[in-house]
């Protein structure tokens, strides 16, 4: 129970970049400063991407529904799925909903954890101004230019100014356009409990309905005495706009399917891996 427990936390970890990163604005360019045809400047690339973030909170309702699956082993053996829709909103009220789930119903509860700890940071950090990748948070260091799903990026190192669990040490990738981020890649920057040797992520974000939110995460753990442990979400629809804040909470569905929808992969501008 406790290395259950430990890899839960992982996962809530892997999750509190999702109010970091989404509802940014998908524009074909920022601001300006950077050449790409010259040497690029760190600061610039930094600023930039700041205040693309800062400038871009959530301003619409929306609605997601995400697949999660918990995995075991090698990540071929499927030990629970769960489908939730999460509604948002402005400027810091998150609900959900479980509409189905498969396998072993520990599922249903650590995705109900995730999200009713998702809900809560929503609430009460809703600019995520201490775990957002910006300066005050990193160091950053410029490793070169690198292409990413058919997008043009800078490549950057991140390390952590201080050991956090909601930290991340690695790296990310900066639309040279835009500046926003398509992926975030890296290991924990401090894991929280003894039960976790180590915890990898990876979290991708794209252009869904105009708007540039998270479309995957990668959560792999290596627990110790039961080896590789692992999380993968994806965003199987998405809809925004003002007509959704009329509309009633939703309400959970316990034990009753809902018809699966295709993901809607062609929205993505960053694929799953």
């Amino acid at each position: 129970m406790q290395a259950q427990s430990a890899l839960l936390q992982c996962v809530l970890v892997s999750l509190t970049f999702l109010s970091a990163a989404q509802g940014q604005q998908a524009r074909g360019s920022f601001l300006s400063g950077v050449d790409s045809q010259s040497s690029p400047d760190l600061e610039t690339i930094i600023r930039n991407m700041e205040a693309a973030q800062e400038a871009s909170r959530p301003q619409l309702p929306y609605e997601a529904v995400r697949d999660y699956r918990l995995l075991e082993g090698d990540a071929s053996r499927i030990n629970a799925e769960v489908v939730a829709r999460i509604t948002f909103m402005p400027p810091n009220v998150k609900n959900y909903s479980i509409q189905n789930h498969t396998g072993s119903s520990r599922g249903a509860d650590v995705v109900r954890r995730i999200l009713d700890k998702e809900a809560s940071m929503t609430a009460q950090d809703p600019d995520a101004s201490l775990r957002s990748i910006s300066s005050q948070n990193y160091n950053f260091a410029y490793l070169g230019e690198d292409q990413l799903n058919d997008r043009s990026c800078y490549k950057l190192r991140i390390t952590p100014k201080r050991k956090d669990i909601s930290l991340v040490d690695g790296e990310i990738w900066v639309d040279k356009g835009s500046f926003l981020i398509p992926r975030i890649e890296g290991e924990m920057s401090k894991t929280p409990s003894w039960w976790l040797k180590r915890v990898h992520l990876v979290l991708d974000f794209g252009n869904l309905g105009g708007t540039w939110q998270q479309t995957g995460t990668q959560a792999l753990a290596d627990v110790r005495m039961l080896g590789k442990r692992s999380l993968v979400s994806k965003v199987l629809d998405y809809r925004e706009g003002e007509a959704l804040a009329l509309q009633r909470k939703p309400v959970a569905l316990r034990g009753r399917g809902l018809p699966r929808r295709r993901a809607r992969q062609a929205a993505f501008s960053v694929p799953m891996q």
